[in-house]
């Protein structure tokens, strides 16, 4: 299974720090784990956290842009899956902390 997240902290391109340990932990979830982070940070190209996972950095001005762009970020990816896989699943998750 590949998954796809949408999210927001860029402390996920922080070694050690609390979300980039719980995403190597998601590595053992699916064959592939792509995460869109829709927030501004000095990352600009794909970051792989491991052999499995890649972070998808908006890279945009501003909060609101770079949540447009997750959107449009996050369908290329599903297109890509689905032309290699022929089939298109996808679940929406909601994580609230706090």
């Amino acid at each position: 299974m590949k998954i796809l997240f949408i999210g927001t902290d860029v402390k996920l391109f922080e070694p050690k720090s609390s979300v980039h340990e719980r995403f190597l932990g998601f590595s053992s979830l699916g064959e592939e784990v792509h995460v869109v982070v829709a927030r501004p940070s000095t990352q600009k190209e794909v970051y792989r956290l491991s052999s499995n996972v890649f972070i998808h950095p908006t890279s945009k001005n501003g909060r609101f842009s770079s949540f447009i762009k997750s959107f449009f970020v996050g369908f290329k990816i599903l297109r890509e899956i689905e032309n290699l896989t022929g089939l298109f699943q996808f679940k929406i998750h909601s994580n609230k902390d706090g």
